[in-house]
C-alpha cells in the first residue's frame, strides 16, 4: 500500500459515529465526494469492490488500511477503531457475522445488522450548536445499524428509517456503496436516493424539525434502555435470560434474535405473544404483506416449493423489520418470553408456536445449539421430544474472532 500523507484538515469523531457517517462529514468539510475520501484515507484498499464492500467497511478494515487511515485522518488507533462495528462483537456477535458467509447464509443471525440501509434520529443528525456540527451535521451512529436499537434514548423518540419525501430507506444501497457515493453535492444529512427517471438525487433534509414521532410507550422505553445498557457493557441489573438475573450480553442477544425469528416465522399464530390487538395490527401491517407477496408466488412445501423459494422465505423470516415500531414490538414480545424463570414456563409459552411450526424449531436444536443459551435450547428440545443439551458458553462465542475462515 502506498504511504498516505495526513490530510490538510480532519475531524474528531463524534460519539458512536459510524465510519460511513464520518466519511460523509469529512468529505463535506473537504469538499470531496465520499468515494474520494475513502480512497485518500486508505479505506477502499482494505476491501474489494464487490457487493459486500460497504458491509465489510462498516465492520472493520485490515491492519494496513487502519494504519493508513489513522495517518491520513490523524486519529488515534482507538478513535479509528470505534468507528467500526467490530468492537461491539464481544457483546453483540452479529455485529461482524453479517459479512461472514457461514453465519449470513446458515444461521438466523446474519441479518441482525442493517447493511443495506440504516435508521436515524432527525434531531441527532441536526447536531448541536458547535460550528463543526452546524456546518456538517451530527453523527450517523453505528448503533442505528443494529435492529436492537429502535429508539433514541437522548430525544425519547422512535428512530426513523426512510426519507420523508421519497420514502426510500436512509442510506439505501443496491450495489456496493451508497447512492451518490461519487458526488460531493449533498450535505451528510440529505437524502441520497436517486431517481431512475431524472438521475437526480432526492436531496430532502432528514433533519426536518416539523417531523414528529409518536410517544415511546413505557415498556418500549424500558426495553431500549436495557438493550443499550447491555450493548455498552453496562448491565442494567435486571433479568436478561430465562431463570437468571444476569447473563453474558452476547448470549442474551443471540437468544433474543432466535426468539424473534421464531415469532416472525410463525406469524400470525405467534401474535398471541403480543400485548394487545393494537400491537398485533401494527406488526401485521408489515409482516402480513411481506409474507403474502412471497408465499403467493410459492405455495409452500405442500406443493412442493422450489428450494430457492424456501430459502427466500427463510431469509425473510431471519431479517428483522427495518420499520422501528413493528421491530420494537417483536423484540418486546421476545424479551418478555425470555423472562420466564423456568424451563417449564418457557415450554408452556412455546407450545402454541410449536403446534404450527415444528420445522422452524429445528434450527434451535440444530446448529444454533452452539450459540443460544442452554435453557432456550433445552426448552425447545423438550417441546420437540429431543434430548436436552447444554452447549452455549461465552468462551465459545468469543472464540469466533474476526479472522474466522468463514469471512468472505
Amino acid at each position: 500500500m502506498t504511504t498516505l500523507r495526513p490530510l490538510p484538515r480532519s475531524l474528531d469523531p463524534l460519539p458512536d459515529e459510524s465510519i460511513i457517517g464520518y466519511v460523509l462529514r469529512l468529505g463535506h468539510r473537504l469538499g470531496l465526494a465520499p468515494d474520494r475520501v475513502a480512497d485518500i484515507t486508505g479505506l477502499i484498499s482494505g476491501h474489494s469492490r464487490d457487493r459486500m464492500a460497504l458491509a465489510k467497511m462498516l465492520t472493520t478494515i485490515d491492519h494496513a488500511s487502519m494504519a493508513a487511515f489513522t495517518t491520513a485522518t490523524r486519529l488515534t488507533a482507538h478513535e479509528a477503531r470505534q468507528l467500526f462495528l467490530e468492537p461491539l462483537m464481544v457483546r453483540y456477535p452479529p455485529a461482524v457475522w453479517a459479512t461472514w458467509t457461514k453465519y449470513r447464509a446458515h444461521t438466523q443471525f446474519g441479518s441482525w445488522v442493517f447493511t443495506r440501509s440504516t435508521r436515524y434520529c432527525p434531531q441527532c443528525l441536526t447536531g448541536n450548536d458547535t460550528a463543526i456540527q452546524r456546518d456538517h451535521g451530527g453523527a450517523w451512529r453505528r448503533s442505528w445499524r443494529l435492529p436492537i436499537v429502535f429508539a433514541c434514548t437522548t430525544h425519547k423518540r422512535l428512530l426513523e428509517h426512510a426519507c420523508p419525501r421519497c420514502a426510500t430507506p436512509a442510506h439505501h444501497r443496491s450495489q456496493a456503496y451508497l447512492q451518490r457515493w461519487s458526488s460531493a453535492e449533498l450535505h451528510p444529512a440529505q437524502c441520497r436516493a436517486t431517481s431512475h427517471r431524472t438521475a437526480r438525487p432526492c436531496g430532502a433534509w432528514l433533519t426536518d424539525p416539523r417531523r414528529s414521532s409518536s410517544p415511546l410507550a413505557p415498556h418500549l422505553r424500558r426495553l431500549q434502555d436495557k438493550l443499550v445498557a447491555l450493548l455498552n457493557g453496562k448491565p442494567p441489573g435486571i433479568p436478561t435470560s430465562p431463570g437468571e438475573t444476569q447473563r453474558e450480553p452476547s448470549i442474551y442477544f443471540l437468544d433474543l434474535a432466535m426468539t424473534t425469528y421464531l415469532i416472525r416465522a410463525t406469524w400470525p399464530v405467534s401474535g398471541q405473544l403480543l400485548r394487545n390487538t393494537e400491537e398485533i395490527a401494527i406488526v401485521d401491517d408489515v409482516l402480513g404483506p411481506a409474507d403474502g407477496r412471497l408465499q403467493s408466488n410459492y405455495p409452500g412445501r405442500t406443493n412442493p416449493a422450489p428450494r430457492r423459494a424456501m430459502s427466500k422465505l427463510h431469509r425473510l423470516h431471519c431479517t428483522p423489520p427495518l420499520e422501528t415500531l413493528p421491530c420494537a414490538l417483536l423484540l418486546s414480545a421476545a424479551d418478555e418470553l425470555l423472562q420466564h424463570d423456568s424451563t417449564e414456563q418457557l415450554v408452556a409459552r412455546f407450545r402454541p408456536i410449536a403446534a404450527v411450526a415444528e420445522d422452524k424449531l429445528d434450527v434451535v436444536t440444530g446448529h444454533a445449539r452452539f450459540l443460544c443459551s442452554p435453557r432456550l435450547v433445552d426448552a425447545i428440545a423438550e417441546i420437540r421430544n429431543l434430548p436436552t443439551r447444554r452447549s452455549a458458553t461465552p468462551s465459545a462465542i468469543s472464540s469466533l474472532g474476526t479472522g474466522h475462515s468463514a469471512r468472505e
